[in-house]
C-alpha cells in the first residue's frame, strides 16, 4: 500500500491544473495602504471595514456592512438597508463575537434593532469589561437555507510560514475540528486537494436533493488567499468565517485580519517560490510583431504540446539531441511545473499560441544554470529565440547566477551564431565531437550569492 500511495501521489503531482484567465490583477497598493495604516496606528487587528477593503482589493467580497456608533444610529442604518438585518458588535479585543452575545440575526424592525443593540452592549461589557467597544456593524440578512458554512483563511507556522486553511465553518468550528492546510501559492489542483482532505467536502458535492455547491468559486478564493499571503508579509492571520457557499456561489459574512511588522518581502516567508508575475512583458520582434512573454505556468502544458507539434522533426532533433515525435506528458510536465527558486522558463505567445519557449535550470547554489530553447519552425528567423535568450540572460544575472551554459549540436549553426552574438564563448565538447559547449559569464561564480 505504501507503493500504491507513492504512485498515486506522483500521479497527482504531475496532473495539469486547469487554465485560469490572465485578467485578474489584485490592487496590491490599496491593500498595502490599509495594512500600513494599521501598523502605523500600532493596531494588530484591522478594523472590520479595513479588513473588508483589503479583501476587496483581491476580489474577495464580504457582505455589505455599515458601521454605527450607538443603538440609535444602528436603527437608522437598518432602516436605510431594509429588513431583516444582522447586528454585530464592533471591537478589536473580541475574537469570537457570538461567544459573548455580540451577534443578533434576523432583526425585522427598528425596535428590535434598538433593543438588541442596547442588550448587546450590556452582555459584552459583562463578559469583557476591559474590551474596547467601537459600536456596531449592520449588515443585510443573508438567507441561504441550502448553503454550507465554510472557514477559509491564512495561518502562520513558525517553520513553514503562511498556510492556507480550509474547513467546516460556523460557530461550531472548534467542535467540528474539520480543517486542512496547504502551502501557498495554490493552483486549481492544489485547492481541490486541500478541500478534499476535509469531511465538509462531501457536503459540497450535494446530498438528499441539495445541489452541489459552486466549487470553482471556492477554488478561486483559495488561490487569491495564497496570492495575498505571498504579496504581504505583514499578514499573520486571516479568518473568513462563515463563508457561505451553495449552487449560486459564495458570500463571506465575517472576517478578521491580524498584521505585524516585518522586514521581509511577502514571498521570502514562503516555502514554495510563487509565480513571478512581475516578469511578464510585451516585446516587439524585428518586424514589429509584438509578443507576450511571461514565465511558464503548470497549466501551460497544452501550449507546450502544441508548440512541439509545430516543430519539424529536424528542429525537435536539434533541441533534444535525438529523434522524437512531439512531447510526452511526462516531459511536458517537467518543462511546465517549475521550482521558480532554481528554474525559469519564458513562454512567448502570439494570438494565444506559443511560438517559443526558453528555460534555464540552476544548480543547488544558483551559481551556474543550463539553458535550453525551442522555437516553432514557422517562426524561425524572426528573432523569437534572440528575444527569449536576452530575457533569460537578464533574469539569470538579476538572480546572481554566475554563468549560463548549454550544449549545442555542432550542425546547429543558427543557434551557435546567436550565442556568439550574445557574448557566449564556444568550445568543442571533449567527450562528444558532435557537440559544442557554449557559456556566458554573468558574474564571479567563485563567490557566494
Amino acid at each position: 500500500m505504501h507503493r500504491v500511495r507513492l504512485r498515486h501521489n506522483r500521479e497527482l503531482l504531475t496532473e495539469t491544473p486547469p487554465a485560469r484567465p490572465d485578467a485578474f490583477e489584485p490592487d496590491q497598493e490599496a491593500a498595502r495602504r490599509k495594512i500600513a495604516a494599521a501598523l502605523t496606528a500600532e493596531e494588530s487587528w484591522l478594523d472590520p471595514m479595513e479588513t473588508r477593503a483589503v479583501l476587496a482589493s483581491y476580489g474577495i467580497a464580504l457582505v455589505e456592512s455599515h458601521s454605527a456608533s450607538n443603538a440609535e444610529e444602528a436603527a437608522a442604518v437598518s432602516a436605510s438597508l431594509g429588513f431583516p438585518v444582522a447586528l454585530k458588535i464592533r471591537s478589536p479585543d473580541i475574537t469570537h463575537k457570538s461567544d459573548v452575545g455580540g451577534v443578533a440575526l434576523n432583526l425585522r424592525d427598528l425596535d428590535q434593532v434598538h433593543r438588541q443593540a442596547e442588550a448587546m452592549i450590556e452582555r459584552v461589557e459583562e463578559a469583557h469589561p476591559r474590551a474596547r467597544l467601537d459600536g456596531f456593524l449592520v449588515q443585510p440578512m443573508v438567507i441561504r437555507p441550502s448553503a454550507v458554512e465554510l472557514l477559509v483563511g491564512l495561518v502562520e507556522d513558525p517553520v513553514f510560514g503562511p498556510l492556507v486553511a480550509f474547513g467546516h465553518g460556523g460557530t461550531a468550528v472548534e467542535v467540528f475540528g474539520d480543517t486542512s492546510l496547504e502551502l501557498p501559492p495554490l493552483n486549481g489542483l492544489l485547492a481541490h486537494r486541500l478541500m478534499a482532505r476535509t469531511r465538509v467536502w462531501q457536503l459540497l458535492q450535494g446530498y438528499r436533493g441539495r445541489p452541489a455547491a459552486k466549487i470553482d468559486a471556492i477554488v478561486e478564493v483559495l488561490i487569491r488567499l495564497g496570492q495575498l499571503a505571498a504579496d504581504h508579509a505583514e499578514i499573520r492571520e486571516l479568518n473568513i468565517n462563515p463563508l457561505l457557499v451553495d449552487e449560486n456561489g459564495i458570500v463571506a459574512l465575517d472576517a478578521r485580519l491580524r498584521v505585524a511588522p516585518t522586514q521581509s518581502p511577502g514571498d521570502a516567508r514562503l516555502v514554495i517560490a510563487p509565480y513571478p508575475a512581475h516578469l511578464a512583458t510585451e516585446a516587439p520582434l524585428r518586424d514589429g510583431t509584438v509578443l507576450r512573454v511571461r514565465p511558464v505556468r503548470p497549466e501551460d502544458e497544452p501550449l507546450l504540446l502544441d508548440l512541439a507539434t509545430h516543430m519539424s522533426p529536424e528542429d525537435l532533433r536539434l533541441r533534444f539531441f535525438t529523434p522524437v515525435h512531439g512531447l510526452t506528458h511526462a516531459v511536458a510536465v517537467r518543462l511546465s511545473q517549475l521550482d521558480y527558486d532554481r528554474e525559469m522558463a519564458l513562454l512567448a505567445k502570439h494570438d494565444g499560441a506559443a511560438v517559443g519557449v526558453a528555460h534555464f535550470f540552476a544548480d543547488p547554489d544558483n551559481r551556474r544554470a543550463e539553458y535550453a530553447i525551442a522555437v516553432r519552425s514557422d517562426w524561425k528567423g524572426r528573432g523569437v529565440g534572440y528575444l527569449l535568450m536576452q530575457s533569460l540572460i537578464t533574469i539569470a544575472g538579476d538572480r546572481g547566477i554566475g554563468e549560463l551554459f548549454g550544449e549545442v549540436l555542432r550542425e546547429n549553426q543558427p543557434m551557435l551564431r546567436m550565442c556568439r552574438e550574445l557574448g557566449f564563448t564556444t568550445a568543442p565538447d571533449p567527450l562528444d565531437a558532435a557537440v559544442t559547449l557554449v557559456a556566458k559569464t554573468l558574474s564571479d561564480v567563485s563567490g557566494s550569492r
